[in-house]
């Protein structure tokens, strides 16, 4: 596992080997996926098991939701609309499918919504999503999170509410799109916290002749600043970073990148001499 960037009180460095992580520290590192949820049980005091999910929202996304987990957890469904609902009540036969409004506080308290493990609001509405899940929260549920599209509501969310997790499809659709806007051999990019940073998977080409990185070792390259080298795969297999390793052609670098300013200087060193 390697630690690329910690935000604390709303600013962000770069992790060193005498830091110390406090309590709220937001962490991002990388390690292999096979090894992802032994990293993550390191950071839970006890794992969570969502025994008894609720969901907000009968929508394509609430329902796939509700069929994805219904053969292994006890789910409840809320759709406001009737139609769709006795819809959803054909289509999914494990689900609890209930008619009425996610934010009335009535059908929460007679749904036992505190002893709910996962509230998850996942309506067309933002406004709706965030009352739902606060009240769900205040009512008892034990984690609660809620689906925004507009991105200056999730800042809001994460400063001021008691919503567990606030999540945008946009994000997703950002970090597609930059997969193609970006210059160089890039496989994927993901939009870090609102576009604030980007995580970055590039493929180095060339020879030592051709290539800016090619041939050189890490601390050999003057990589640009808020850039941190997170990751190296070569021919499907994940290396060590050290400083002295040297870059080869076809390497899958992984860089973290924290000022989207130095995302030119990054594209301009995996460009090939002309």
């Amino acid at each position: 596992m390697n630690y690329v960037a910690i935000y604390r009180e709303g600013s962000e460095f770069i992790p060193h080997d005498e830091t110390i992580l406090e309590e709220d520290d937001e962490i991002y590192f990388l390690c292999a996926r096979s090894d992802a949820r032994e990293v993550i049980e390191l950071f839970q005091s006890k794992q969570r098991i969502a025994k008894k999910v609720t969901i907000a929202g009968g929508g394509n996304i609430g329902a796939a939701l509700a069929e994805a987990l219904e053969s292994y957890t006890h789910v409840k469904l809320i759709e406001e609309n009737a139609e769709r609902a006795n819809a959803l009540a054909s289509k999914l036969s494990r689900s609890l499918i209930l008619h009425g409004d996610c934010t009335d506080e009535t059908l929460l308290f007679e749904e036992n919504i505190d002893k709910t493990d996962l509230f998850c609001a996942l309506t067309n509405d933002d406004q709706t999503n965030i009352m739902a899940a606060m009240l769900a929260k205040r009512l008892g549920a034990k984690f609660s999170m809620a689906l925004i599209n507009r991105s200056s509501y999730l800042e809001m969310i994460e400063e001021e509410s008691n919503i567990d997790l606030a999540f945008s499809p946009q994000q997703v659709t950002l970090s597609t799109l930059l997969t193609y806007i970006r210059k160089g051999d890039i496989v994927q990019v993901y939009s870090l916290r609102s576009g604030e940073s980007e995580a970055m998977e590039i493929i180095a080409h060339g020879n030592a002749e051709t290539s800016k990185i090619v041939g050189k070792s890490l601390e050999g390259i003057r990589w640009p600043e808020n850039v941190v080298v997170a990751g190296l795969i070569r021919r499907g297999k994940v290396m060590k970073i050290e400083p002295s390793i040297s870059i080869e052609q076809n390497d899958h670098l992984i860089l973290f990148i924290t000022d989207k300013e130095s995302i030119p200087e990054v594209e301009d060193l995996f460009e090939l001499r002309k």
